[in-house]
């Protein structure tokens, strides 16, 4: 394929296609790409062309002396997964200054272009996102810092591998916009890797399908799923989880309210999607109900009164509540295996035996059948898996404890479309079979709308609406929502679209 300058090229397939592996080719990183530890290079050329007349330059076969000088400056990387393409140790301001390391600027100067940056690229309170570590982010806020960096050195041609996964609906629109904007301003070309049919022809000009390795001919995109859209939904009455006035405020500053007086109550075998824009509570919320950090207020579990449990009576019912984490690649160990990985839940749920691993072997192969892998990833790493596999791996382990109540932390961003149908038809057998509670949260309002019965709206920590799902599409009270529904419905066209 050919990418002219200023152009904008959206490469589209399933999870474990090609996407991934073919941007990693183009900076010489192959070896690092997700899902390819053992690929190697066996043919192809790819050109680079620097503007002002530049000679081009052969980028799969040139040394990585001359790759370091192209890295960044003329190709630039917005990765999937920022937790781990971020340093922990370095200050976010610091490591997008670091970008512009080869421009002749002061320290004043590049603080001052970071923060411009940041503020381009809508993160608010830019001296607050300068002096944090990776961790204190929410995961939004982290690829937004990653779109910085990658925007700094002003490259000719950027590679955005999934920049918007992580995004709310409204922070995805802005900063798709955005990047669409600089394309045009600049004069930058742009390789957009995504899943989503809809956003790519929002934001290029054209775009390439492959599957397998391969490219093929584009289909159409599809407006919905009769298999998902045709999910009876049954949840009975008595309520499962009842959250009162949950309240948590931020680590360094007790003043600061992250959560504020958020309430609301579950029905067993429901599903409640909890929406917002990035920082806006929603995984403070999965972490306080998890008793992960300091809290006030009240969290009842069934009979359980789960926020006054003592620590070793919480240990043995932490089985009733699962996490299914938004960054794959972080909450997995990288030195297990996928086998290791699910065999250790399931070993502290069975009961003891004198012959028990053939039993966890075979439980372990049927949940990773039931979410979509092939056996011949048991024995993987995770650097060996997609991003999509890898999160694939992480519902397998929550489901190993056959939990009561799900919390699904952004669990289908990483996913294609597709494998999205396949996972929310598995959690909804979930529900069917063992009237599982599921809290899903997401930014994706056509997700919730297929999921979720009912949806919670956060802002700025606050509970801003709390309604069946229908109602927060169709009529919603609150102005924020609203807007929230304008953004999605920006990105997925069908979204409003009434079903029958």
């Amino acid at each position: 394929f050919c990418v002219e300058r200023g152009e904008r090229l959206a490469l589209v397939g399933a999870s474990g296609s090609g996407k991934s592996v073919t941007l990693f080719a183009l900076l010489g990183l192959l070896n690092l790409a997700p899902g390819a530890a053992r690929a190697r290079l066996v043919g192809g050329t790819a050109m680079l062309y620097l503007p002002h007349g530049e000679p081009g330059i052969e980028l799969l076969r040139s040394n990585e002396e001359v790759m370091c000088s192209i890295r960044g400056r003329g190709v630039a990387m917005i990765f999937q997964e920022p937790m781990t393409a971020l340093n922990p140790l370095i200050r976010c301001g610091e490591q997008v200054a670091e970008a512009l390391g080869h421009l002749p600027l002061s320290e004043k100067e590049k603080k001052g272009r970071v923060m411009r940056l940041f503020e381009e690229v809508l993160l608010a309170e830019p001296q607050r996102i300068w002096k944090s570590y990776p961790h204190q982010l929410s995961g939004g806020q982290r690829q937004r810092v990653m779109i910085a960096m990658a925007l700094a050195p002003e490259p000719a041609l950027i590679l955005a591998d999934e920049p918007t996964t992580a995004l709310d609906a409204t922070t995805q629109q802005a900063v798709l916009l955005t990047l669409t904007e600089l394309c045009v301003r600049r004069g930058t070309a742009l390789i957009f890797v995504t899943h989503d049919h809809h956003v790519a022809h929002k934001v290029c000009e054209r775009f390439l399908h492959l599957s397998r390795g391969r490219v093929v001919t584009e289909p159409a995109p599809r407006a919905g799923s009769s298999r998902i859209e045709s999910i009876v939904h049954a949840y009975p009455d008595r309520p499962h989880l009842v959250v009162s006035e949950l309240s948590c405020a931020a680590p360094d500053k007790p003043a600061q309210k992250i959560l504020q007086d958020v309430s609301f109550a579950v029905s067993r075998g429901e599903a409640l999607a909890i929406v917002g824009e990035s920082g806006s509570g929603k995984s403070t919320l999965a972490r306080a109900l998890l008793r992960l950090i300091p809290h006030s207020g009240t969290v009842r579990l069934g009979e359980l009164e789960w926020s006054t449990l003592s620590p070793a009576r919480l240990r043995r019912e932490r089985h009733r509540m699962q996490l299914v984490q938004q960054d794959a690649a972080a909450a997995l160990n990288p030195r297990l295996t996928v086998v290791q990985t699910l065999e250790e839940p399931l070993r502290l749920r069975l009961e003891s035996g004198t012959d028990r691993s053939g039993s966890v072997r075979q439980q372990a192969e049927e949940l990773l059948d039931s979410v979509q892998l092939p056996s011949r990833a048991l024995q993987a790493f995770p650097h060996e898996l997609s991003g999509g596999q890898r999160q694939r791996v992480c519902i397998a382990r929550a489901l190993a404890m056959r939990p009561e109540l799900i919390i699904c932390d952004e669990a289908l961003a990483a996913l294609d479309p597709d494998l999205r149908l396949e996972i929310l038809a598995l959690l909804t057998r979930l529900r069917n079979q063992l009237n599982v509670t599921i809290l899903f949260i997401t930014h994706d309002l056509g997700l919730a709308r297929l999921l979720c019965e009912s949806t919670l709206v956060l802002q700025q920590g606050r509970a801003v609406e709390h309604s069946s799902t229908h109602s927060v599409l169709h009529s919603p009270k609150a102005e924020y929502t609203q807007s929230l529904v304008d953004a999605a419905s920006w990105a997925d066209p069908n979204l409003l679209v009434l079903k029958t």
